[in-house]
């Protein structure tokens, strides 16, 4: 198994599968920081809702507006990913109603192969809410529906062998059959020698299934996370000492820093890569760290050394930041050629 970035060029191919949910985003901006609390959430984090409350949530923000824009953070990768030119398979239950039509389509737009049967349980498909301040910061809640009803057989075995690598989607600890799910893909992986790639969800959830996430990382070979997250999983006192616990446990990743840039790390050395430029404007940081995440592991899948594809995520995640839709509107191909 490819247990550091060097041996990934011994893979078989640079195809991507992952886990998550197949989510519908409800982007809606509202006018102040107040409006967040108002809502009862919790600015730059994200709650968990019933269908009752989702139902009450969307009322709220009609005056506002809604848009509707297919999201969920594995899935947010993989479409980055292949709007760089690479393949992917992403599992994840939609419910048999429109947002699960326009999810099925927004994946199959890219070329990323998704043929998971919808549930046939009395429930909606997965509705995200990404509620935008004036500062460009998002918050969330989530309102699970379908994704509690994925099933062991939604994930093939033919369909991890043809991929390089497996993305878990940390969100999905908060589904009913999530982690089982998540446990039988890991050990699918690890049977075929396909390295683990980890991407830990909002802090609500780290601190909620601390067990389940102990085991992703204990089951991991990458994790990529931004500074709270990572000192949230390790216990550490800062960055640094978080980075040093991860490569410890034989990881290697990458830590996002926002404006500061990126620490990359593996075995052989930490390297502290900077943002190749400030946008000038951000419109919304809603699938940021996606699109870094799926820039990132097309660099390092496609032959790349870590600084070469943490440059890579950091012009896609750049790219993303000039308008409110979480994922690429266009091609991405020629993001290559900056790096």
């Amino acid at each position: 198994m490819a247990t550091q970035p060097t041996q990934l060029k011994q893979t078989h191919n640079a195809r991507l599968i992952g886990i998550g949910n197949a989510a519908m985003d409800l982007v809606s901006v509202v006018p102040s920081d107040a409006d967040i609390a108002r809502l009862g959430l919790k600015k730059g984090h994200c709650v968990f809702l019933s269908d009752a409350e989702a139902e009450a949530l969307t009322a709220a923000i009609e005056a506002w507006g809604i848009d509707y824009v297919p999201g969920g953070s594995a899935a947010n990768v993989l479409s980055c990913f292949a709007a760089l030119g690479g393949g992917g398979r992403f599992v994840g239950k939609t419910a048999p109603d429109e947002s699960g039509r326009r999810f099925s389509e927004s994946m199959t737009q890219w070329g990323i192969a998704y043929d998971t049967v919808p549930t046939d349980n009395q429930c909606g498909s997965t509705r995200i809410f990404t509620i935008v301040t004036p500062d460009g910061e998002r918050s969330f809640a989530a309102s699970y529906g379908a994704s509690h009803a994925i099933a062991e057989s939604d994930l093939r075995a033919d369909d991890m062998r043809d991929s390089a690598m497996l993305l878990i989607d940390g969100y999905m600890l908060m589904s009913d059959n999530g982690p089982n799910v998540l446990r039988h893909a890991i050990a699918m992986a690890q049977d075929m020698a396909r390295p683990v790639v980890f991407l830990p969800a909002d802090l609500s959830v780290i601190e909620a299934k601390p067990d389940d996430t102990e085991f992703l990382m204990q089951a991991a070979n990458a994790v990529i996370c931004n500074a709270e997250q990572a000192i949230a999983l390790t216990g550490a006192g800062g960055v640094d000492e978080a980075v040093d616990m991860f490569r410890q446990r034989n990881l290697f990743g990458c830590v996002t820093l926002g404006a500061e840039g990126v620490l990359a790390f593996e075995a052989a050395a930490i390297h502290r890569v900077e943002n190749p430029y400030q946008p000038d404007m951000i419109v919304s940081t809603n699938g940021a760290g996606d699109n870094f995440s799926g820039g990132f592991l097309y660099g390092l899948l496609h032959g790349m050394g870590m600084v070469q594809a943490c440059r890579l995520g950091m012009y896609c995640a750049l790219e993303i930041l000039k308008h409110q839709s979480p994922r690429p509107q266009t091609s991405l191909a020629h993001l290559i050629e900056s790096v």
